[in-house]
């Protein structure tokens, strides 16, 4: 039996820790058993007085305040074990959440690595085509990052079609420009804070790059982010986006809201990801972007096209020590951080 408690934005695993397990280590499947009666009131000759062997109260005892030491200590080291500190449910609009839907989906969770100070930060994006999708799904991602000194910043942002675009692309912008505005008070650097997000948060992470509009309606330049890690982003105009323009989701388009439109040699870093098996055109228009970028004079882009990964598993191997795409992602930033 493996249970889950969050405590203090803390997910502890008990690894097994049972019922069944105290039970038998305080012997109380060894109690004295209820001698059976027959019809005439008299103990039948046959019934076992025991279930087992008998065992004092006081040896019960002894066996009790054991197994609870045991399980205690064992709850502490697991949360001590735990690479984060969480300060959760920040609404990073502020007064600018004028409707119920931004209050309840404008926020962000911040994880801070355990005793560090001064460290660098990764806000992240999740995936679901503009359309849906959870920022707790990133946990992974948070565990994987502040287990190696970073902070993460987990976002929520609205969705299609209940808005439509820019306002998604406006809720990134602003959750970037509240992390460096802010992640001072929880100790971390605002000149190190790194974008990215997988599938639709690739896009989101890649378009708040490349366009300086969304910035700047903060008082911020593109220059103030680290660098951008977009995971099997669409380079392009976002389907969901041609689809609220009734186009064919299918047909490719280059505009404004492409995140290749706006190249230029003065653009953030950028390391690209995509899956060799992603989706269609996927890794395609990641090499593409990668390729533009080299062309304006850009010098420090790159394209990592990850081995035997679809479009889930290139940002599901978090928690794998030799996972390609971490493994480069800490490459690119230490190299960032520095030269700064």
């Amino acid at each position: 039996d493996e249970g889950v408690v969050n405590s203090g934005g803390h997910d502890v695993f008990h690894g097994g820790l049972s019922f069944g397990w105290v039970v038998r280590v305080i012997g109380a499947d060894r109690i004295p058993s209820r001698p059976r009666v027959d019809e005439n009131g008299e103990t039948a000759v046959s019934a076992p007085h025991y279930n087992r062997e008998s065992v004092s109260l006081e040896v019960i005892m002894q066996r009790v305040a054991i197994a609870i030491a045991v399980l205690l200590c064992t709850h502490a080291g697991v949360r001590a074990a735990e690479p984060y500190e969480k300060v959760a449910n920040i609404a990073y609009l502020g007064a600018a959440a004028d409707t119920d839907y931004a209050k309840e989906q404008c926020r962000l969770d911040v994880y801070k690595p355990v005793g560090k100070k001064g460290y660098a930060t990764i806000v992240w994006f999740h995936g679901g085509g503009l359309k849906g999708g959870d920022r707790n799904s990133g946990l992974a991602f948070a565990r994987r990052f502040t287990s190696e000194g970073f902070g993460v910043v987990l976002v929520g942002y609205r969705f299609s079609p209940k808005v439509k675009c820019p306002v998604y692309i406006e809720d990134a912008a602003a959750s970037v420009a509240w992390t460096i505005k802010h992640i001072a008070v929880h100790d971390g650097d605002p000149k190190k804070v790194f974008v990215s997000g997988h599938s639709a948060g690739g896009y989101l992470t890649a378009i708040i790059g490349m366009d300086k509009r969304y910035l700047a309606k903060h008082d911020l330049s593109t220059d103030a982010i680290a660098g951008c890690m977009p995971v099997a982003g669409q380079m392009i105009t976002h389907s969901t986006i041609r689809g609220e323009r009734g186009m064919d989701e299918r047909q490719p388009l280059i505009d404004e809201y492409a995140p290749a439109y706006h190249a230029r040699k003065d653009a953030p870093p950028f390391i690209c990801f995509a899956g060799d098996r992603d989706m269609i055109a996927r890794a395609e228009e990641n090499l593409y972007f990668t390729a533009v970028m080299k062309g304006t004079g850009h010098k420090r882009v790159e394209c990592v096209i990850a081995k035997d990964r679809d479009h889930g598993s290139v940002a599901g191997k978090f928690n794998d020590p030799k996972d390609e795409v971490s493994l480069a992602m800490l490459r690119f930033m230490k190299g960032i951080v520095e030269d700064q």
